[in-house]
């Protein structure tokens, strides 16, 4: 290797060596800096606070109990400080809120019909009212219900029509007043008032 090269590599080594120490340096004496002006701040504030009595001096160290607050008489009733005996007591607690009532979802009953009509009469007149089960609650006019009826009264007076005549016939007399029944059955009205519907006509 060459002279002027060895020099020219030293020279690199050098350039990037005193780079280096330039990027360190910098922080270095901003901390030095921010340090000396702060520490002066902090002596010239402790220059100009007067001197404190030992007691006063000594409230912020710790384990030291600091001097009691003492406020004249018309001080204290002018901001509204109240004096009382110490006591064990319940603490009431007033909380205020917005809520809503509602009903018992747990109780609440679903009436729906199976059939078509018009509601000629209503037995419960308001929301809340207080009803018990079984209780009617309105009086409907349906005209599925009353062909369903006569259907019913139909297949009964053939089944006694043909109460004298041939097998097959009385057997279907008696399916189609058994297929009349089911079908009122099936419309929820009781065995009870199908009877008397049978009996009454």
């Amino acid at each position: 290797m060459s002279t002027d090269t060895q020099d020219s590599v030293a020279t690199g080594r050098r350039a990037r060596a005193l780079r280096w120490s330039a990027y360190a340096a910098v922080p270095l004496a901003a901390l030095a800096i921010v340090y000396f002006a702060t520490r002066g701040a902090g002596a010239g504030s402790q220059a100009s606070v007067p001197a404190k009595d030992s007691a006063t001096s000594t409230a912020g160290a710790p384990g030291s109990v600091a001097p009691p607050v003492m406020i004249s008489a018309a001080d204290a009733r002018r901001i509204g400080v109240t004096f009382a005996v110490a006591s064990v007591e319940p603490l009431g607690r007033e909380i205020r809120t917005v809520g809503q009532v509602t009903f018992d979802e747990t109780r609440v009953r679903t009436v729906s019909l199976k059939i078509d009509g018009w509601v000629e009469q209503l037995f419960v007149n308001f929301d809340g009212q207080a009803v018990v089960a079984g209780a009617p609650l309105f009086a409907i006019y349906s005209p599925m219900l009353v062909a369903a009826q006569e259907e019913l009264l139909l297949a009964k007076r053939l089944e006694s029509d043909v109460s004298g005549g041939a097998a097959d016939a009385r057997a279907n007399a008696t399916s189609l007043l058994s297929s009349a029944r089911r079908r009122l059955s099936y419309w929820d009205i009781p065995p009870a008032d199908i009877a008397r519907i049978e009996r009454s006509g």
